[in-house]
């Protein structure tokens, strides 16, 4: 009985699946008619929200999905096609209200707990509060702010690993996904970064994986931002594969402008690199200016979700005056603009080996340098890059506690003294 009871669940959730695909793609054909490339895929459908609470429920509850629903597919073959054009997508209603609340929750309680810290720096920032690693903020186990959960669940536990594997092609039979970074981000009036692709120190992995997949930028707003307020993202569409982006990736020092992958002196880093990794317009102006003309804006809501190839250049934009205005008014405990930034990789992706590379799983245990990330999960029997997809790894997550106050606290401490 109890097994034709989880057979039906499965049907139903399959089900629920198949429907909401269906509507993706009635919608996805929809929204292309009416032209824009830079309009948002809403996927709020009856079907597709009770898949969303069915998935997160289910999360909550440690019942993971069984592999026949991970094998059934949510986006339509389109968006995989105009993902793989663009480098982008943007997607609505992957995460329910009752998920963006707590996310919501859980990024104004680290900025309670950073801002005195904030306001005493002196160093120009980006952004008023960053919050790297923001999944082992709340461990199981530790009580003292349970709301910060919220960050392990999205990243871990909702649909967005899932939309990224479908995104990727992986396979949930043979291919694993792995949060390789995640970082809280909380904009107020601070500089804007120029058009750049994201360094090691956030995409610690090779150029590509040995599956030919690379990684993506699950960028999601908490808070409304129209693109008349600035203080969000933009990107540069097609720039991933543009003609200009080996001149693009010299002038910031990426990692696939360097020889021998990576694995070079500071000194050859230094004479590879025109400019700093936010500097592009002082590097190339021309090339600035070009990338300028591409510039696409989104009018994002709470939710919203940019799904982004990893060598897409993207850029943050500053604050307008309307933005400053809306601030201005906004909650005094609350004025700023937040957002949530998840990277995930292939778990056959590698990390980059020699002096660059300033990974702490590496500093902790140098022979994890060139490893795969499956392979450093397996070796360490830590989870330096937690699996999120097709199903998290329970070990890890009741790990999570004792590696962040031992194993990451002391790579942590080694990475500063390096």
């Amino acid at each position: 009985m109890k097994i034709s009871k989880r057979l039906m669940n499965v049907a139903n959730l399959c089900n629920c699946l198949s429907l909401a695909a269906l509507f993706v793609a009635i919608l996805y054909a929809g929204n292309r008619r009416m032209g824009g490339s830079a309009s948002v895929l809403d996927l709020n459908s009856l079907s597709f929200a009770s898949l969303v609470k069915n998935h997160e429920a289910k999360s909550h509850a440690h019942a993971h999905q069984s592999s026949r629903a991970n094998s059934v597919t949510i986006l339509p073959s389109t968006a995989r096609q105009m993902f793989e054009r663009d480098g982008y997508i943007v997607l609505r209603g992957i995460l329910s209200s009752d998920a963006l609340e707590r996310l919501k929750a859980a990024g104004k309680s680290f900025i309670g707990k950073k801002t005195e810290e904030a306001q005493n720096t002196k160093i120009p920032k980006l952004f008023h509060t960053i919050g790297p690693r923001a999944l082992f903020l709340s461990p199981p186990g530790e009580d003292d702010h349970p709301e910060l959960n919220a960050f392990r669940e999205v990243s871990l536990e909702s649909l967005v690993p899932k939309v990224v594997a479908e995104l990727m092609g992986l396979d949930p039979a043979n291919d694993s996904l792995r949060v390789v970074r995640d970082v809280f981000l909380a904009k107020g009036p601070e500089k804007a970064c120029g058009w750049h692709v994201d360094g090691l120190s956030i995409w610690p992995t090779e150029v590509k994986s040995p599956s030919n997949h690379t990684g993506i930028n699950a960028w999601i707003a908490i808070d409304d931002m129209p693109a008349e307020y600035g203080g969000s993202m933009v990107v540069s569409p097609g720039s991933h594969a543009a003609d200009w982006k080996f001149e693009a990736y010299r002038v910031i020092g990426s990692l696939p402008a360097q020889p021998n992958g990576g694995d070079i002196s500071i000194e050859e880093y230094v004479n590879n690199t025109s400019a700093f990794l936010c500097d592009m317009h002082k590097g190339s102006p021309g090339l600035a200016k070009r990338i300028d003309a591409t510039t696409k804006s989104f009018d994002l809501r709470k939710g919203d979700i940019i799904f982004a190839d990893r060598w897409l250049f993207h850029k943050t934009t500053p604050l307008t005056e309307a933005g400053m205005k809306f601030l201005a008014e906004k909650d005094k405990d609350d004025p700023f603009l937040m957002r949530y930034s998840v990277r995930y990789e292939p778990g056959d992706s590698a990390l980059i080996s020699g002096v660059l590379s300033m990974e702490e799983s590496v500093l902790f245990n140098p022979e994890n340098a060139g490893r795969t990330l499956d392979d450093v999960a397996a070796n360490d029997q830590l989870p330096w890059y937690p699996k999120a997809w097709p199903a998290v790894e329970e070990d890890e997550i009741e790990n999570l506690m004792s590696f962040v106050s031992t194993s990451m606290s002391a790579a942590t401490i080694m990475r500063k003294e390096a």
